[in-house]
């Protein structure tokens, strides 16, 4: 999964736990079969490949697997701000 888009990896792993051939992005988690059960292993992969925490409300609150993807991008953008900021700050070039 590595040197995929956010948008491609969270298909295969949604793909992967719900154990479906064909994906359709368009649809939710739910809406694809999944339940909180398969949401907590869901959310737990995706933190693990992203190093995020990531809210079962994300999952569940989500219109389609895109719009949980954008998300998922939105996250790994404030996480690499916060970095660069501690970067900044240990760095001493913090203002």
């Amino acid at each position: 999964m590595r040197g995929q888009s956010i948008n491609d990896t969270i298909g295969d792993l949604c793909a992967e736990i719900l154990d479906i051939a064909q994906l359709d992005a368009s649809l939710s988690f739910i809406d694809l079969g999944g339940d909180s059960i398969a949401a907590m292993r869901f959310i737990s992969r995706i933190g693990s490949l992203f190093r995020l925490d990531v809210a079962i409300r994300d999952v569940f609150e989500a219109a389609s697997l895109d719009e949980l993807s954008a998300r998922i991008g939105e996250l790994v953008e404030e996480d690499q701000d916060k970095l660069s900021l501690m970067d900044q700050m240990i760095g001493g070039t913090f203002e």
